[in-house]
């Protein structure tokens, strides 16, 4: 394999996959990496895991993300997605710093052991979650886990990160509101389920503004409802789909409550049943503060203290077991956004990706050499 960043990163484009099913990712990587002379090791189903040995068991693990998303693209370049798939959250541009980081380091020999992870399932069901249950070595040995994300909002090559949480714990809920149908010149005969659904949703807009500290960031959010059979009827059923996210365990719990409370509370008043079903996804992304310390000394202005955001990342699984630091990379084209269908990003980045996973690995060294 001829290796050029680019074509490797538009290779992985033309050919996005979902959650754990990614057979032609999956054989891209591993072509690419037996290539190289490494012997991947199959991990989370669809993921590979390669381990360069050094002379110490304490590890330094990279990881990027794989999957794609079910987004129709509508860039024009002759690179873009060749099934109803997308890489609209940079996930190629992961994969190819990875391989680009791999290629690097072939041949060479380290007093760290260097885990280089590709993990399908980020966007859902969180295959950090699977990998973490696979993982053989012990994890206490993991000095370090790294990750990149390209992101539009930063200028391009500069890094953005914080100490402490960075990206907010998330969660789906749905709620169904079972009405009686009727017809509309007979509303008595039935209880209308689209009425009671929306004035539900009003109601749960109020829950943060007048029961949270205004200072904590919490978001509910429904962004999807549908329910009611015809112009004239009453429905009989509605579905009210949303998504719930916090910085910390203790205001996301609460908010929980507090939403359960209101769908019980309502129940009552209008003599019907309300399902409140909410799915934990995952947790937020916590950095490391002396492993962002020691990234601001080797990378001096390029990397700049950004306030938290609401997105949410599996990486928030590895970083509750082990110490671990994420890092936005500011990818160009700022006018589109993540899961964007024209998302795109500056190429030149992937080599600033590759230099900032070795500067790493440098600082790591030279302390233990």
């Amino acid at each position: 394999m001829t290796f050029a960043l680019s074509s490797i990163r538009r290779d992985l484009h033309r050919i996005p996959e979902l959650g754990f099913d990614l057979p032609l990712t999956s054989q891209y990587l591993f072509d690419a990496l037996t290539s190289m002379g490494y012997q991947p090791q199959s991990i989370a189903q669809t993921g590979w895991l390669v381990t360069i040995p050094g002379i110490s068991n304490d590890i330094l693990m990279y990881r990027s993300d794989m999957d794609g998303l079910p987004i129709l693209e509508k860039n024009t370049h002759d690179y873009k997605s060749t099934n109803l798939n997308m890489h609209a959250c940079g996930h190629d541009a992961h994969m190819s710093m990875l391989l680009g980081f791999a290629n690097a380091l072939k041949g060479k020999s380290f007093y760290h052991t260097i885990v280089l992870l590709f993990q399908p399932a980020e966007e859902s069901p969180g295959g950090a979650r699977v990998v973490l249950e696979e993982l053989s070595f012990d994890l206490n040995q993991v000095k370090g886990c790294f990750g990149l994300h390209v992101y539009p909002q930063l200028e391009t090559h500069q890094l953005g990160s914080k100490p402490g949480p960075m990206m907010a714990q998330n969660g789906e809920i749905d709620i169904i509101v079972h009405g009686v149908a009727a017809h509309a010149g007979t509303p008595h005969r039935g209880v209308d389920a689209l009425q009671i659904a929306s004035n539900l949703m009003q109601s749960l807009q109020t829950i943060i503004s007048r029961n949270m500290n205004p200072l904590d960031s919490v978001v509910a959010h429904f962004g999807k409802i549908h329910g009611g059979e015809a112009r004239n009827s009453l429905a009989d059923r509605v579905v009210c789909e949303g998504t719930l996210r916090a910085f910390s365990q203790k205001n996301y719990d609460y908010l929980k409550s507090l939403i359960r409370q209101h769908v019980s509370a309502f129940e009552v008043m209008h003599g019907v049943q309300i399902e409140c079903d909410i799915r934990d996804f995952y947790p937020s992304v916590t950095n490391d503060t002396q492993l962002f310390k020691r990234a601001q000394t080797i990378l001096g202005d390029q990397l700049t203290v950004i306030e938290p955001v609401m997105l949410a990342e599996d990486f928030g699984f590895y970083t509750q077991v082990m110490p671990s630091l994420f890092m936005f990379l500011g990818s160009g084209n700022p006018k589109t956004s993540l899961h964007s269908p024209t998302f795109d990003i500056d190429e030149s980045i992937l080599q600033t990706g590759v230099d900032i996973y070795l500067k790493i690995l440098e600082s790591f060294e030279k302390k233990e050499g």
